[in-house]
């Protein structure tokens, strides 16, 4: 069975600002501290999988002032041989800013690189083994398009973190043929266009319903957990709470992480069963919670190991 894992998405160089508290509107504040850190909702992703245990393949692009980010990625044993170099554009940026109060963050993207990437061709990638591809919503759709018919040809699984979402994304991607969708409540609703008030429960049946081609949806709710709905001889609810006390440091790539861990677990079966994928989202939310204790995105996360150990206390 094949079991590898192909994430076609961003690389950013992550500028973190640390702040008592995020600026309003109109507002100035000062940093408490800044960092230059690797990240990107695609290279974070990455990142998991391969800290999990996965057999990874990045595809995206960077320029030269990106290197150093490819470094770490292949020293975590993702195989880059799919990641293109660009000379003249800089690799993509996101300015961070991190409230040392809360932990939580407010960022802006600057595409660069990002916007340029171009899905291989087919026979590159077909001797990879591909059992699912992850995609995110912060490099050119073209890319992600390209992906997606391979999936469908190639009889690979499409995962989409559909981040940052648009209520026009589901009518630009072919969402038809996407197999899972993993996002948090804000994403969902933007994506099913929902009226407030709706539970989790609802959203994610909703997403069930309008995209029967889904195996499974799940949303993410910070400190709560995480909610399921598994598409298995009818629907099945699953919920995963977060199971030990976090102390919040920062919680960029919290949702990557927690992605990346949910699809490394599993990618290792070729049937999604209620009980595979419980397991899959237990060692998701401790991995995402373990990151949420320090500081940075890809630097954050946590290995299988690491969890493994919290699983058994």
């Amino acid at each position: 069975m094949d079991t590898g894992i192909l994430v076609v998405g961003s690389i950013n160089i992550d500028v973190v600002y640390t702040v008592r508290t995020i600026a309003a509107p109109g507002e100035t504040v000062h940093s408490l501290q800044q960092k230059t850190l690797p990240g990107g909702k695609g290279a974070n992703q990455a990142a998991a999988c391969a800290k999990a245990g996965g057999q990874v393949y990045f595809c995206g692009r960077i320029g030269r002032d990106g290197r150093f980010i490819s470094d770490m990625m292949s020293s975590m044993g993702i195989n880059l041989s799919l990641l293109q170099i660009d000379y003249e554009q800089p690799t993509g940026r996101a300015i961070i800013q991190v409230s040392k109060q809360t932990g939580e963050n407010a960022i802006i993207l600057s595409g660069g690189t990002n916007f340029l990437v171009s899905f291989p061709p087919f026979a590159d990638v077909q001797p990879m083994g591909i059992r699912w591809i992850l995609l995110q919503n912060e490099i050119n759709q073209g890319a992600s398009v390209e992906a997606i018919e391979f999936a469908k040809e190639n009889n690979a699984l499409v995962c989409l973190n559909p981040s940052p979402c648009t209520a026009e994304l589901s009518k630009e991607l072919p969402f038809d043929k996407i197999h899972a969708l993993v996002m948090n409540q804000i994403e969902a609703e933007t994506l099913l266009q929902s009226k407030a008030g709706s539970s989790i429960e609802q959203l994610l049946e909703s997403c069930m319903e309008r995209w029967p081609g889904l195996l499974f949806a799940v949303i993410t709710v910070g400190p709560k957990g995480a909610y399921c709905c598994l598409r298995r001889e009818g629907l099945h609810h699953l919920y995963q709470p977060v199971p030990h006390a976090v102390k919040v440091v920062d919680t960029t790539g919290a949702g990557d992480t927690f992605l990346g861990y949910l699809i490394s677990s599993l990618a290792e079966h070729p049937v999604i069963e209620k009980s595979v994928m419980t397991d899959a989202m237990q060692k998701a939310v401790i991995a995402s919670s373990m990151a949420c204790e320090l500081s940075g995105g890809m630097v954050s996360i946590p290995n299988i190991s690491s969890i493994l150990l919290k699983m058994n206390d």
